[in-house]
Parts: C-alpha cells; structure tokens; sequence
C-alpha cells in the first residue's frame, strides 16, 4: 500500500510538472508567432515610412590579438552593440504569461546592415550572428562578436616607442541617413576599453569615437558612419635596455683593449669582437619600419674602432708594387730604395744606427686614450639625451 501511494505522488508531480512546462513553452510559442506571423524581415520596423530609426551603437574592444607592425595592421576581437526601437515587436506581457522578453533569429527581424568599412580580414563580414535579444517594449539589443583586422598608420620617429594610429569605421551599407540615423551609443565618446586584456607588446592608449556625415553627389540625404580611433603604443622600454646591455659590453671590450699595448695581438681581437657585436646590434635591433631608423648604440662601438685605426702604425713599412697602382718611375724609385735597405741590412751591425720610434709609440698611445676618453662621453651623453622617456 505505501509503495502504490509513493508510485502515485511520482506520477501527479511528473504530470504536474509536464503541465507547466508545456503551458510555459506553448505561452513562449505563441508569443512567437504573434510577433513573426505578418512580420517581414526586410521591412524596417516604422509606423510610417518617412520615419527615420535611430540606431545607436557601440564598440567593446576585448583583446588585441596580434600586431603586425611592419605590415601596419591589427587584429583584434571586440563587440559591436546596436541597439534600435521597433514598433512591430512590442506585446503585453500580461497575455503571455509575464514573459517580457525574447531571444529570436537575426534573420526573421529586420537589422540594419552595419559593416566595418575598413576590415580588410579574409572573412569579408567579420561579425558572427548571435540571437538577437528583443524586449516587450520593442526595444532591440543585438550584440554580435567580431574578429576585426584593420589597417593602421604607424609614426616609427620614437622607435622603440612608436605610435599605432588605427581608425576603425562602421556604418550602414545602403541605408542613407534618413532612413537610418546612426547614433553613439548613451552619447559616449569613446569605445570600451575598461575590460580590455592588454598586450604585454603594445599599450592601449585611448579610443576615441567621432560620428561624421558623408554627402554624395547622387544623393540629398548624408551618410552617417562612426569611426573609433584606436591608439597603441610599444612598450619599448625591453628593448631599449637590451640595446643598451649590449652596448654598454661592446664598450667594455673596447676599453679592454686600450689598457693594452697598441701593439699587442689582443688588442686586435678585442676590437673584433666588438664589431661583432656592434653588426649583432644592427641586425638585432632594425625596426624595419617605415623610412625611420633607430639609433644605434650598437654602431657606436664601431666608430670608435674606425677612429682608433687612425692612429700612427708603428715598425712596418709598406711597399707597394702593383703595376696597376704605380708608374714606371715610382717602380725602379720603390726598386732601388729596397735595393738600399737590403745593403743596409747586409752591413755590419756596427754601422746600423738604431732608429728611434720612442716618440712615436708615446703619441700613439695618447691618442689611443684619448680618442677612446673622448667617445666614451660621447657615448655617456647618448644615452641620456637621445631616447624619448616612456610614459603610459
């Protein structure tokens, strides 16, 4: 007996619950079908035909993919917010079981044609179709997801710092600014940006918006189009001290080099290392941006390498004899004063004078330190002036 009354209650409350979940979704049903029956989705939702609908809009930037700075664009996923008032899909939620707002297919109402007049991705519509969110008081929200990649104008004079300006343009396709009045989202002046996942390369700086009117020849009525105006900058303080590090190294090879001997074998490859690392330098930290180059601390290096080689060569003398270099008469000159030299090496030691390169060594030993003291303030007073301070 208490079996057969829990098997009852079991089923009354699986009945009763049938009951109202079929009630609830035939209320939802009919709701649907009174609002869509004599709906065509290509009509615009007015009273009267010269009736303009306002459509507001706004932009929600959510993360910057991916910059490609060299080929100057960007892609980014952001949520584009319409929003317009139909006068064809308004009830009372009284009739319809207190339901007072619906989800229903972008392609059975009417929406207007807004388009990113500068995506220049492979998708020709970057927006993915979502439901649209309609409440009982006509007012439409339909917020699409978009994979936007836009072009962008690059201003690379402050490099490792440099600037991305990039200007994204939306608005409607076909619909002139009588029949669609493209408005900013609650007046606002810019995108959302406070929910933004933010680069760990480029910093978001500001995103303003500006609607504009647009007037045709073959037409009296303007079209309306918002542009937001997207503002990068790299964060360029990584590079800036890797550039550095590696300057400051080649500097310390060089300044090893002039504690030693001019004629020392090590001097030769300390200063060959450093011009390694200055061509390292060159390669490494090249934009390739634009027509601006950065400067480079890496090829200071270098310069002090090329003035150090000025300095007077000590115990050698060189002897050209090419032909195509010299005359007839500067080839017996150059042949006869070896034939001097080697007598002069044949006579006996008593009769070579010793020559004297004392004072020659001094000054090219001064002038090693001092071209090196010169260029190393040079160096010190680059660094301080010659990149731009970072600030957010």
């Amino acid at each position: 007996m208490k079996s057969f009354e829990i098997l009852l209650s079991s089923f009354l409350t699986f009945n009763l619950f049938s009951f109202y979940s079929v009630h609830g979704s035939k209320a939802e049903k009919q709701l649907i079908q009174h609002l869509l029956n004599d709906l065509e989705p290509q009509e615009r939702p007015v009273e009267n035909h010269n009736d303009t609908v306002t459509v507001t809009i706004g932009l929600y930037i959510l993360r910057i993919d991916e910059v490609v700075a060299d080929m100057h664009h960007v892609d980014l996923t952001a949520w584009l917010n319409l929003g317009w008032q139909a006068h064809n899909l308004r009830w009372e939620p009284s009739e319809f079981e207190n339901i007072d707002s619906l989800r229903l297919d972008p392609y059975k109402i009417w929406i207007p044609d807004i388009y990113s007049y500068t995506h220049i991705g492979i998708d020709k519509d970057p927006f993915h179709k979502t439901n649209v969110v309609v409440k009982n008081t006509g007012k439409v929200r339909y917020i699409p997801p978009a994979q936007i990649t836009n072009p962008c104008h690059l201003n690379g004079s402050s490099y490792p710092f440099e600037k991305l300006r990039c200007a994204i343009k939306f608005g409607s396709w076909t619909w002139d600014g009588s029949h669609v009045d493209l408005q900013l989202e609650y007046n606002a002046s810019s995108a959302d940006i406070n929910s933004i996942v933010q680069s760990p390369e480029w910093n978001v700086l500001e995103c303003p918006a500006i609607r504009t009117e647009q007037y045709y020849s073959c037409c009296t009525a303007p079209y309306l189009d918002v542009q937001f105006v997207l503002l990068l900058q790299r964060r360029g303080q990584a590079i800036l001290d890797e550039a550095k590090s590696f300057s400051y190294f080649a500097l310390g090879l060089l300044f090893m080099s002039c504690l030693l001997a001019p004629s020392s074998a090590f001097t030769i490859i300390l200063v060959l290392l450093s011009m390694l690392l200055s061509i390292h330098c060159s390669m490494r930290f090249d934009p390739k941006l634009g027509s601006t180059e950065p400067t480079d601390l890496g090829s200071l290096p270098l310069k002090v390498k090329q003035m150090l080689d000025k300095r007077p060569q000590v115990g050698s003398l060189r002897i050209r004899l090419s032909p195509e270099n010299l005359s007839q008469s500067d080839i017996q000159h150059n042949y006869n004063d070896l034939q001097e030299l080697t007598l002069a090496d044949n006579r006996p030691k008593i009769y070579q004078q010793p020559r004297d390169f004392g004072e020659w060594q001094q000054f090219a030993l001064l002038a090693h330190k001092f071209l090196f003291v010169i260029w190393t303030l040079v160096l010190i007073i680059f660094d301080f002036s010659a990149f731009p301070t970072y600030e957010t």
